[in-house]
């Protein structure tokens, strides 16, 4: 199973570039530019995936961030917050190479280790991402 497709399942691709998503609690549209050439800044590619995931107070911080619920104490946590929703969404559309294999690796990671944790952030995500677009900020 590819790692984008294990709790957020793609149903509908408008041509407007609108694509409702689904879990099994929420539905949801999200927008995103048609431009398949547009990638996310490269500045944190280097960032050392497996030091995040193997140490349980650094992982919880990114998670915290990426869920709204504490504090984005990095620039790679913040980078993260911005582009997950998207990323899930797309399955990783606009991501350089090294992007994409971060992502496949976190994704991988909580789907085998901490699958309750996983679909707790990707619940929250899409629920912070189904509020008014003027409230989002």
């Amino acid at each position: 199973m590819h790692p984008y497709r294990g709790t957020v399942y793609v149903l509908h691709e408008g041509s407007a570039g609108d694509i409702s998503i689904c879990d099994s609690r929420i539905r949801s549209t999200y927008k995103y530019g048609t431009d398949s050439n547009e990638k996310y800044s490269s500045k944190y590619d280097d960032v050392n995936v497996e030091e995040i995931l193997n140490n349980p107070r650094l992982r919880n911080q990114y998670v915290n961030c990426a869920a709204g619920s504490g504090p984005c104490i990095t620039g790679e946590a913040k980078f993260l917050k911005e582009v997950l929703p998207e990323v899930l969404v797309t399955t990783c559309r606009k991501c350089t190479e090294k992007q994409q294999l971060f992502f496949d690796k976190v994704i991988t990671w909580f789907n085998e280790n901490d699958k309750e944790t996983w679909d707790r952030l990707v619940a929250k995500i899409i629920q912070n991402y189904q509020k008014p677009r003027d409230r989002r900020g």
